[in-house]
């Protein structure tokens, strides 16, 4: 798959319980512009980290040279793609059951698409990266949890959960006291 390369970028977010990044990116996978805020330890709220990722994103969209397609977002933990729903982060708990793309729809007035962050490795690992033209191909991400995803086969990547194509899971931390 191929792009050209005038097309409007994308806004792309990596979030976590500890920060968000976000760039540019070209349809061709050229990267423009980047932007990385912390998320403080002592954030408790939704509404306290929403401030923080949009402030990421406008610095980011204040960047661009044209007006972008969409946002992307991926994110650790469970994510529930139909709504973009931030369902559990293990980490940052006030974002269990946030509505993640909703909300950044109606803030930013552009499409918004949300990813649990393995699956969204996938994608851009097909699209622009090491797995371009491979039949089949793995990718992992480790940090304070495990992500993994395996392409199966050369085709689309829908976004079902229940594709056979792409598949992603996440491994976050369990933490057991020791007495």
């Amino acid at each position: 798959m191929w792009f050209a390369r005038d097309a409007k970028p994308i806004c792309a977010v990596f979030l976590t319980h500890s920060s968000v990044r976000t760039c540019l990116v070209s349809l061709s996978g050229d990267i423009s512009a980047r932007n990385e805020l912390r998320l403080p330890p002592h954030v408790t709220n939704a509404t306290e980290a929403i401030t923080i990722v949009r402030k990421c994103i406008e610095r980011t969209l204040a960047s661009a040279p044209k007006s972008v397609l969409g946002i992307g977002i991926a994110a650790a933990g469970m994510i529930n793609t139909e709504t973009g729903t931030l369902n559990t982060v293990n980490l940052a708990p006030y974002f269990a059951g946030y509505p993640m793309k909703a909300e950044l729809s109606r803030m930013f007035g552009v499409p918004v698409c949300v990813d649990q962050d393995a699956r969204a490795l996938l994608v851009g690992d097909r699209w622009f990266g090491l797995g371009r033209g491979l039949n089949k191909f793995r990718g992992g991400l480790y940090g304070r949890g495990l992500g993994r995803g395996s392409v199966l086969e050369r085709a689309s990547l829908p976004r079902s959960s229940r594709s056979r194509w792409r598949s992603g899971s996440h491994y976050g931390p369990t933490w057991r006291q020791i007495m």
